[in-house]
């Protein structure tokens, strides 16, 4: 084993648990370390010189772009930044918007340090991949709300090179570049359209997915065959093994030889049609990865020298850390190596010499459904553990499409892609040669269609259980594959004795009023979520916002409640009909159609409830379901913990008449004030309620609308939170507020800066603890803040 390549792999690996990265004061100290130890200790050489290159490698991302932008703002134009950019990727968007990835150029950083945007396009013209653009913008930071259980965009941004985000004010379009991948999409695209199935086609000749609709998605993940339509390490094998065998099969029928040219002839041609074949799927950055290491593997095919299984992953690992060192942080990196391993370790019984023709062949086969139940076994448990779910029938539906897609369906749509493709060169139109490509689809469009009625067909699976089932899934993999070994399989095992040890003691706490409960301020942007769970039963306190068929609902809280394993919610409390607080509102009621529904936004008048309807409220059809009651100054007792609304007296529209809840176990307190401003918090001071609370969430963001002195000192926390968006264009929570309360020696967080914000109470021990996503539950360096200034207004 290479022990240089051994230690540089292990460490670019480790980067995902890195807290930070070395600065340029340490790069020349790394350089003198790595040739001291270079010829005694490769392995320590190895780990220092990719220290330095995964260092260098993203200083340079983030500092190439900042020579060349330039800002200027004048009396008719904000303050923007002019870029030229490359367009690389195009991403859905929502109205007349479009997303869109383009790589900086002039110059933007050259690979593997080159750097990319996203973009913000309103009204855009017509776009396509390749074009080259400058466009003027408004550029901010890659900082993005950051939950348990949901999507990390930041983390995702920063696989992709992406170090800012822009909203085009002004673009020129500058080159039109037409390749042939271009030509021959702007040719196949109208045909696969009016074919049935022809979006799966499309995906499968081009890895173009712009055609996959949203339920098709859902549909794939549902059945775990997502992988078989984005062209991946599986395409790219099975057009290099159709290659080699048809070249090894004609070379020796027309040009036989004992030595070793048709080999190699066949294995060179192999690597170019899977070459051409990743560069009409647009060298996305997983086909890439894929392909360098399906050429590191047909390289060492073509090597004299003898390499073990494990010899060829770390090569391959190597290639593609070498050219991509910040791959460890997308989820198609680890999916990709795994495969990967799993492949060329379930058939190392293939490569035994002394093996006679039948048994080479029962081996095979032997081999192939070994092969099938690892690959769905163990990408299941780490899919599990990227995605937090799981889908139940994966294991049978790849057991089905897989071997069906290699054996007919990508031959024969790469096929009809060729014919097709001679008929456009000469001038014939028709779809009539993607025909049996299209029959040969048609079973997995009947599986995709019948998967809609599978009950528990995507399961999403709480954190304990992830890393149950990932432990249980690794220790029977370690067992198969390690059969000198196996008490190496018990290692994984361990982790659940301990979180065995823990649920016992906390399950053995019987009363509710020793258990601990938990209070959870999520990072919705520039909007209020809060969650206060007990067990498995949970309280909401507003739904943060909504912007067409986006809400922070379902992009933060059900993912939270999911990880969480929280799965009954028995009160839905919205302050206010402010669609940063009610915006979620009612999917949250479509998903827990039994939860008691709290709030004054839309409700009738009614002369016994004396609650008038709201104008400009943005729940009116929630107050005619059942189970919807008024906010009025009332207590009852939840899972030991007493829940009080303290206001407003009478029902107010606006911000003043957010609902105030106050949350306590007669120990530790919490006050939800909503957005209420100077008049709501002098009528709470002169109602002569019991104000006091260890910890408040500032009402209204912070504002300067809100946070009295005379209020902050009534309720006197030690900690006060304020739920606003980084770099909001409100300039939440505004500086003198933030003073105000640090003047009076409270400690301050904001959701913006730390992400969500977690206050876990222990009754039995009579203490409480705050955690923060950036800083306690997920401290690593892709979680912190990277920013660029964005202008800013409000009271």
């Amino acid at each position: 084993m290479n022990y240089f390549l051994f230690g540089f792999c292990l460490t670019l690996i480790s980067t995902i648990l890195w807290p930070d990265v070395p600065g340029p004061v340490w790069f020349p100290g790394l350089i003198c370390l790595a040739l001291l130890t270079l010829k005694r200790q490769p392995v320590i050489a190895g780990c220092l010189i990719a220290t330095l290159y995964f260092s260098l490698c993203l200083y340079g991302m983030f500092s190439s772009p900042t020579a060349v932008w330039s800002s200027y703002q004048t009396d008719d134009k904000p303050a923007s930044s002019v870029v030229r950019g490359e367009i690389i990727s195009l991403v859905s968007g929502e109205g007349d918007w479009l997303g869109a990835n383009i790589r900086l150029l002039n110059p933007g950083g050259s690979w593997p340090a080159y750097s990319a945007m996203r973009l913000s396009w309103p009204e855009p013209p017509t776009v396509n991949v390749g074009e080259v653009w400058e466009f003027r913008l408004r550029v901010k930071g890659i900082a993005a709300v950051l939950n348990e259980g949901g999507f990390n965009q930041q983390k995702y941004f920063l696989s992709h090179h992406i170090i800012a985000k822009g909203r085009v004010l002004e673009a020129t379009l500058l080159a039109t570049p037409q390749s042939l991948r271009q030509r021959l999409l702007t040719s196949m695209a109208p045909l696969t359209a009016s074919m049935k199935g022809g979006d799966l086609l499309l995906a499968l000749m081009m890895g173009e997915t712009g055609q996959l609709s949203d339920e098709r998605w859902q549909q794939l993940r549902q059945t775990g065959t997502g992988h078989l339509v984005a062209i991946s390490g599986l395409h790219l094998t099975v057009v290099s093994s159709w290659v080699y065998l048809l070249g090894i099969w004609l070379l020796g029928w027309l040009w036989p030889s004992q030595g070793r040219r048709n080999l190699l002839l066949a294995l060179g041609a192999a690597a170019m049609c899977a070459t051409f074949y990743a560069a009409m799927a647009g060298f996305g950055l997983p086909t890439v990865r894929a392909l360098v290491m399906l050429l590191m593997v047909l390289l060492l095919m073509v090597s004299k020298r003898f390499a073990s299984p494990w010899e060829r992953l770390l090569y391959a690992l190597f290639a593609v850390l070498l050219l991509d060192p910040l791959s460890p942080l997308s989820a198609g990196f680890w999916l990709s190596f795994a495969a990967l391993a799993i492949i060329l370790l379930t058939l190392r019984p293939l490569m035994a010499t002394h093996l006679s023709q039948s048994e080479r062949l029962r081996a095979g086969v032997l081999a192939f459904i070994r092969l099938q139940l690892l690959l769905s076994l163990g990408l299941g448990a780490l899919q599990a553990w990227l995605f937090g779910a799981i889908s139940p029938y994966s294991i049978l539906v790849n057991l089905l499409m897989v071997p069906w897609f290699s054996l007919v369906v990508i031959p024969l749509t790469l096929l009809g892609a060729l014919i097709s493709a001679l008929g456009l060169a000469l001038g014939i139109v028709g779809n009539w040669p993607l025909l049996p490509a299209q029959w040969g689809v048609m079973p997995l469009l009947w599986l995709l269609h019948w998967s809609d009625s599978w009950p528990f067909a995507w399961l999403t699976l709480p954190e304990a259980w992830q890393w149950a089932l990932s432990a249980v899934l690794i220790a029977g993999l370690l067992y198969w594959l390690l059969p000198g070994r196996r008490m190496l399989a018990l290692m994984p095992l361990l982790p659940l004795g301990f979180a065995a040890a823990q649920w016992g003691y906390v399950s053995a706490a019987g009363d509710n009023a020793v258990k601990p409960w938990q209070v959870d301020v999520l990072d919705v942007g520039q909007g209020l979520a809060v969650v206060i769970s007990r067990e498995h039963r949970a309280v909401i306190y507003d739904t943060g916002a909504a912007y067409g068929r986006f809400t922070y609902a379902s992009r933060s809280i059900l993912p939270f409640l999911a990880a969480r394993g929280l799965t009954q919610v028995d009160y839905l409390i919205v302050s206010h009909g402010d669609n940063d607080h009610a915006g979620g509102a009612a999917l949250l009621r479509q998903t827990f159609p039994d939860a008691v529904l709290i709030t004054n936004a839309g409700l009738a008048s009614d002369p016994g409830v004396g609650t008038p309807e709201l104008p400009g409220s943005e729940l009116p059809e929630l107050g005619k379901r059942a189970g919807v009651h008024p906010c009025r100054l009332t207590q009852w007792q939840w899972q030991g913990i007493e829940l009080t609304i303290l206001g407003p007296q009478v029902p107010l529209a606006g911000n003043d008449g957010s609902c105030v809840l106050k949350v306590s176990d007669g120990r530790f307190s919490l006050l939800l004030p909503g957005d209420i401003e100077l008049a709501g918090e002098m009528a709470l001071l002169q109602s002569a309620k019991a104000l006091s609370a260890q910890v408040l969430v500032a009402p209204h963001h912070g504002s300067r609308t809100s946070s009295s002195t005379a209020f902050i000192q009534a309720v006197s926390p030690e900690l006060a939170l304020f739920p606003a968006g980084y770099a909001n264009q409100y300039g939440f929570p505004k500086a003198d507020v933030l003073q105000r309360y640090r003047d009076l020696g409270i400690a301050t967080l904001t959701t913006g800066e730390q992400g969500q914000i977690s206050i876990r109470v222990y009754p039995a021990r009579q203490e409480w603890q705050v955690l923060s996503y950036r800083t306690n539950m997920a401290p690593f360096w892709y979680n912190r803040l990277f920013e660029f200034g964005e202008g800013k207004k409000g009271r």
